[in-house]
């Protein structure tokens, strides 16, 4: 074939023909194809119509280069790295995406893509991009502006050890933030250092990310604010960290994740408002200078774990520590727990936490006045509490507080503060015989904090022989150092129809009447007591007012409570 005009509508058909000369295409200006054996694929043309060509597979897109174009081979053998850096560097020019055919690419130096340049290969396992330096990391973006970059589809591997971090992004050395990198469909391992390291990040998302066998943390944020984590996994090895360390981070999200075999699972450190949304850890277990919590939260607030999962918990599975405040642990279970296990859920003192429907096997470990429990059945709040309406279906027990409408409670209500009441209920009845010595009485004694003010109230049934001799002796006894005064309320001896209500102190005792060992007689114990600095017990105790062979007996149905008003 010579060369020709064809016009628009005329086409060239016949494959297989030799062409010399030049082949010129109407158009304005006429695109024109070099003359000579011009074997290859158009990528672009200039003003004049002037077509250039590169060899087959050069182009895999309009703006994509493919690292072939560039002399890569991809052959697992040969070191690719300054082809692909080559590549790199024309991306540079405009940015774009550089395309990694299916091959093993073996480096030799870490790749350092420019701002807006994107690496795309053929898919884990078909692109691996294979690092032999232990010191170079394999992919290390760090331009002065780094934004709206990519990384897809490939894997990154390492030698096995050294000081190399599988995908290092950062701008600026840390000084600018990253804004809207995406990093989808991504495998990297055996690294000497961390598998994923982002530093300063913001609005960037990890998909589908799975980070295996490296010497640090799998996953490492530090820094950066309003970025995600879908279904990403870290596989550790003896040497794995955190398989997630969020350090410094806020509002960061991490939904169906999962950690297995590493130092630890999930830390987060200082920052606000993360959340971990079913999110899992395996089998983690303390190594690599870290203490083998499933999920640790270390300062900061406002963090969320809803609905996630720790199986063979070898520590501790859930631990809120370093003074982390509004902390809530949502749905979340341990199952299974190995040997070494410690608790299911701590929290230690300064940190402040919400456990709501947790499941747990080991036993939960809660400093003083750290966490607000609330389950199906019971709600324990020992912090103030004001609400509304508020309804529970089960019990609740809360520090202080108010409720401003209508609280509807299922079950029991524990209060501790002021309005909290304590009664103690007698199930049985409880004797003496020829005896004026007092005694305890087994089962009416109540709690008292120390520095309170309560309130006495009871009702104490007894009987006794129809004589003097057959009287009940009786007194109220109070933590030491406690004020007050109380009295019996009850029938004075001889005298059935009338009633003793003089006040007297505490320890002093009383002698009530009493009518035969058939009819029931009844006291009232009320009044004030005042605690100092010793907690201890509001005991009742009884013996008979003189030593009778017929009993004297305090009996079931009795009642002693005391309503803290101060």
């Amino acid at each position: 074939m010579t060369a020709s005009m064809y016009g628009a509508a005329d086409r060239v058909a016949k494959a297989g023909d030799t062409m010399t000369g030049a082949l010129v295409l109407t158009g304005s200006p006429p695109a024109q194809v070099p003359a000579g054996a011009a074997t290859g694929s158009v990528l672009t043309s200039d003003a004049s119509g002037n077509l250039t060509l590169q060899a087959p597979g050069a182009v895999s897109g309009t703006d994509y280069l493919n690292v072939k174009a560039y002399g890569a081979k991809g052959d697992g053998t040969t070191n690719d790295t300054t082809a692909v850096q080559s590549a790199l560097t024309a991306a540079a020019t405009k940015g774009g995406t550089v395309y990694f055919p299916a091959g093993t690419y073996v480096l030799s130096s870490a790749l350092a893509p420019a701002n807006q340049v994107s690496l795309l290969g053929a898919g884990p396992g078909a692109t691996v991009l294979k690092q032999t330096s232990t010191t170079a990391h394999g992919i290390a973006y760090n331009p002065t502006t780094l934004t709206y970059v990519s990384v897809q589809n490939l894997t990154v591997q390492g030698p096995g050890s050294g000081t190399g971090v599988g995908l290092y992004v950062q701008a600026n050395s840390g000084a600018n933030p990253v804004t809207s990198c995406q990093v989808n469909n991504v495998a990297i391992t055996a690294f000497g250092s961390h598998g994923v390291q982002l530093v300063a990040a913001t609005g960037c998302s990890l998909a589908s990310v799975n980070v295996s066998s490296v010497g640090g943390h799998a996953f490492y944020l530090s820094g950066g604010t309003g970025n995600t984590l879908d279904a990403c996994i870290a596989t550790g090895s003896t040497s794995t960290q955190q398989g997630f360390n969020l350090s410094s981070v806020s509002y960061t999200a991490l939904t169906g994740c999962k950690a297995s075999a590493c130092g630890g699972g999930y830390l987060i450190t200082s920052g606000s408002a993360n959340a971990l949304n079913s999110c899992g850890a395996e089998s983690i277990v303390s190594q690599a200078s870290q203490d083998g919590t499933s999920f640790k939260v270390s300062g900061g607030s406002v963090h969320t774990l809803t609905a996630c999962y720790s199986n063979v918990n070898k520590a501790s599975a859930f631990w809120v520590t370093g003074s982390a405040t509004g902390v809530s642990l949502v749905s979340v279970q341990e199952a299974s727990p190995g040997a070494g296990a410690t608790s299911s859920i701590k929290v230690d003192t300064g940190s402040s936490v919400t456990v709501i429907d947790s499941a747990t096997v080991t036993a939960t470990s809660y400093a003083s006045s750290t966490t607000n429990s609330v389950t199906a059945a019971t709600v324990t709040l020992p912090g103030a509490v004001t609400a509304g309406s508020a309804t529970v279906t089960g019990s609740l027990s809360a520090g202080s507080g108010s409720v401003s409408g209508n609280l509807s409670v299922t079950g029991n209500l524990t209060v501790s503060g002021i309005g909290q009441r304590v009664a103690a209920y007698k199930g049985s009845n409880q004797s003496v015989t020829s005896s004026t010595t007092l005694v305890n009485d087994s089962a009416l004694v109540v709690a008292l904090a120390a520095n309170a003010t309560y309130r006495i109230d009871g009702y104490i049934s007894y009987t006794g022989d129809n004589s003097p001799a057959g009287d009940l002796q009786c007194t109220l006894t109070v933590p030491s150092g406690a004020t007050g005064s109380w009295s019996s309320f009850g029938v004075p001896t001889g005298a059935l129809t009338a009633y003793d209500a003089v006040a007297i102190g505490f320890a002093t005792t009383r002698r009530l009447g009493t009518n035969g060992t058939g009819t029931p007689m009844a006291l009232r114990p009320g009044g004030v007591v005042v605690t100092g600095g010793t907690a201890g017990n509001l005991q009742f105790q009884f013996a008979q007012g003189a030593s009778s062979s017929t009993s004297t007996t305090v009996r079931s149905g009795s009642v002693l409570i005391a309503t803290r008003i101060a």
